[in-house]
């Protein structure tokens, strides 16, 4: 566990995929509602987080970081507009920019059967002439109707209506002739698109699998995105800087600042894919939920930190292992949910390696351009590693509990916080093993500068 420790996987990060774990091995637990359910109490637990927070913060630590205004301003751009925009060309370079019929796909899967899901053509697009109805609409003529309306005299009904085709093998049966078996889309000459393959161009089409993948791959930049629009963590950024012999009180002050900016900002940036028409929530809504849930309980925190801080002080290893085991409840139900309505369907471990390899050239991306902004900037080396570690970082906190608020489907927060999850990993991975070299570095330097003081 020592060796684990000293690469960053800690019991917090090895709990974390454990319940991945469990949450795929028994999803209907976690995905239970209701008063007294497990999601219940992960939504307590996120309100008491953040009390603690608020309870733990040191105002005179925070006040004395207040003067380094070119660190703040840069950690707040790092933070909220350099990750954003990355994300954002990338997307649009990769060509995977979401669409709004490609957000209101996955919504409509996450909101369970029989929500419009299987009435989705392969792309998660409202189908056209010929093409089965998405999102509920009406169909055209020659469109075919849900699998159970098959007609079963060699014609396909379109809501009533006799289609053109001739025949179309009964589903789960071979078709005889050039026909082909039903599935929900129509081909550019009439024939169903079949469940195996076309008979007439002898090539697979697989739409439910392809609707699958597509709306997989949404769920995953979109949550990539969301990562990038998330707040730095506190706690670990306070904590490598410290180790790394950095500027202490203005990581605080930007770790903290950037806490409450995320509240107001990370919904911002996320209505350009998510708002009241493509399965979110209204940002009114969204910032009521966020104030109650964090805002609210950080200040009575402050309110009570002159009664109660010494209690925090002197208690705060345990109080870290509430946050901890409450965020691990938190993932735990959140992935149930998504388990429970097979959002992760077409995700297979080459992308899962893909998106992690993926998060470590973000992380090294954006850690390369603000350590050369630094330079520019000509920071000293102690704000310098305050910009780094707080600029670079994300926070897991603040991700679930956004997730939880921001969509009217709950079971898109599993699917969501993915590349979060695994960005807070490597994050403290990479972060410690720097972080440590940074301060060999500095011993190194207080023993020349002892030793020559000594030889003077």
């Amino acid at each position: 566990m020592k060796m684990l420790k000293r690469f960053g996987l800690d019991g917090f990060i090895l709990s974390l995929f454990g319940a991945i774990f469990l949450a795929w091995l028994y999803p209907a637990f976690g995905a239970r509602d209701g008063l007294f359910s497990l999601s219940t109490a992960a939504n307590v637990g996120v309100s008491l987080i953040f009390f603690f927070y608020g309870l733990r913060l040191n105002w005179e630590k925070i006040c004395s970081g207040l003067a380094n205004v070119k660190t703040h301003l840069v950690v707040m751009a790092s933070t909220f507009l350099l990750f954003p925009l990355l994300i954002l060309a990338t997307m649009s370079v990769c060509g995977t920019l979401p669409t709004r019929a490609d957000v209101a796909a996955l919504e409509a899967k996450a909101s369970g059967p029989g929500n419009g899901f299987d009435k989705l053509t392969a792309f998660g697009e409202p189908a056209e002439t010929g093409e089965d109805a998405a999102f509920g609409e009406p169909a055209e003529t020659g469109e075919v109707a849900a699998l159970s309306e098959l007609g079963k005299t060699g014609e396909v009904a379109a809501f009533g209506e006799p289609a053109e085709i001739s025949e179309v093998a009964a589903l789960g049966e071979p078709g005889k002739t050039d026909e082909v078996a039903a599935l929900g889309e129509l081909g550019k000459t009439g024939e169903v698109a079949a469940l195996g393959e076309n008979r007439e161009l002898g090539e697979p089409a697989s739409t439910l699998q392809n609707a699958d993948r597509r709306v997989v791959s949404t769920g995953i930049w979109l949550g990539i995105f969301f990562l990038a629009a998330l707040p730095s963590t506190v706690s670990s950024s306070v904590v490598m800087t410290n180790i790394a012999r950095g500027n202490v009180p203005a990581a605080i002050f930007d770790a903290s600042f950037s806490t409450l900016l995320g509240v107001f900002i990370t919904p911002l940036w996320m209505r350009i894919f998510v708002d009241a028409e493509t399965g979110g929530r209204g940002f009114g809504v969204v910032l009521l939920s966020l104030t109650a849930q964090a805002i609210l309980p950080i200040v009575l925190g402050v309110l009570a930190n002159r009664r109660w801080g010494e209690f925090s002080r002197r208690n705060e290893k345990r109080l870290r292992k509430f946050d901890q085991a409450t965020i691990v409840l938190i993932v735990y139900t959140s992935f149930c949910n998504s388990f429970a309505e097979k959002m992760f369907d077409g995700l297979s471990g080459v992308a899962l390696v893909g998106l992690s390899v993926g998060m470590v050239a973000l992380f090294f991306v954006v850690f390369g351009l603000v350590y050369l902004l630094c330079r520019a900037l000509r920071f000293n080396r102690e704000d310098a590693i305050a910009t780094l570690f707080c600029g670079s970082k994300k926070s897991l906190v603040h991700g679930v509990a956004t997730s939880r608020v921001i969509l009217s489907a709950p079971n898109m927060a599993g699917i969501l916080i993915l590349p979060t999850m695994i960005y807070h990993a490597l994050q403290l991975i990479i972060v410690s093993v720097i972080a440590q070299r940074f301060a060999r570095i500095a011993e190194r330097e207080e023993a020349e500068r002892a030793q020559n003081g000594a030889n003077v």
